[in-house]
């Protein structure tokens, strides 16, 4: 005679695969990256949907920048910025580019792994210039450190009343992940539908920063980016970078704002990625822990039942 399997055991399985469910899904990102570095293969390569945009590193005077095979933010490839790279010297280096397609965009994410050196942190080193030489030009955006481990963020020209000293005080050697985004459409700085719907806490700035770790969720700081005071509550419209435009990582184009650090998983998409989408972009590059290790217990949990089951089956 077969015995059958206890109730208990039943009821345990039947809660536990709805957990394990939930922990095997993930939000899916909104669309794909036009333009994505992931340095794996010790190069600039464009890894993303729009064709060409491949970065070169440049240095200049003692400057060491190279393209890593090892130590980025999952263990691979990486943009390695520690390489006598100094700030405010042009003894410095950065990867850059040529992106063509951007054209004129309503809406634009730029998000990227960053570790920092204690030192840069005291500077205002250039994380990313996208669209001019420098930062704070009209039909660019680009992040920067402000001086005392905060960030700065500047879109198209628009004022900096609102945009500096952002986010969370940063420390040297972690893994940072950030993204900016920035919806043109609404008709003020203060009033985005999109960004809304996009944000957890549904604030409605135009602008958007998230800061997050491997081990900890993004959250976000909102950015009004007007132009006209005193409110500075208009809004900057379309972003037209032109049917090619420069992108400049870790330092701007005459090598003296250098950072000084690790750069990996640089992506850019056309439009507004919501917050939950970018935890999961974040998720990509380093899955939580304790993500990875409830799974582990869901998963040698069912396989305990399913054998228990077998046995009792066989009795």
């Amino acid at each position: 005679m077969k015995a059958t399997l206890p109730r208990t055991t039943s009821k345990s399985l039947t809660l536990l695969l709805p957990c394990i469910a939930v922990l095997l899904a993930s939000s899916p990102i909104q669309g794909a990256a036009l333009f994505e570095y992931d340095f794996a293969s010790g190069s600039g390569a464009n890894t993303g949907t729009a064709s060409g945009g491949t970065l070169a590193v440049s240095n200049s005077g003692t400057g060491g920048v190279t393209f890593g095979t090892t130590g980025g933010v999952g263990g691979g490839g990486v943009l390695n910025l520690t390489g006598n790279q100094t700030y405010n010297t042009s003894n410095a280096g950065y990867a850059a580019g040529t992106l063509t397609g951007l054209g004129t965009q309503t809406g634009v994410t730029v998000a990227m792994w960053v570790k920092f050196s204690a030192a840069a942190l005291t500077s205002n080193a250039r994380l990313f210039v996208l669209g001019a030489s420098d930062v704070g030009a009209v039909g660019s955006v680009g992040l920067t450190l402000n001086g005392a481990a905060k960030l700065n963020v500047y879109v198209d020209g628009g004022s900096t009343a609102d945009t500096i000293n952002l986010g969370p005080t940063l420390s040297a050697d972690t893994w940072y992940f950030i993204a900016l985004t920035y919806d043109g459409t609404s008709s003020g700085s203060t009033n985005s539908t999109v960004q809304g719907a996009a944000t957890t806490d549904g604030n409605t700035k135009n602008g958007q920063l998230y800061v997050g770790t491997a081990t900890s969720a993004v959250t976000d700081s909102p950015v009004k980016i007007g132009l006209t005071s005193p409110n500075y509550n208009d809004s900057r419209g379309s972003i037209d970078f032109g049917a090619s435009t420069a992108l400049y990582l870790g330092n701007r184009a005459d090598y003296t704002r250098g950072l000084n650090g690790m750069i990996d998983d640089v992506s850019i998409y056309s439009g507004v990625l919501s917050q939950t989408s970018l935890d999961t972009l974040r998720l990509e590059s380093v899955p939580e822990p304790g993500v990875a290790a409830l799974l582990a217990v869901g998963v040698g949990s069912l396989l305990f039942f399913r054998n228990r089951r077998r046995v009792l089956e066989d009795a």
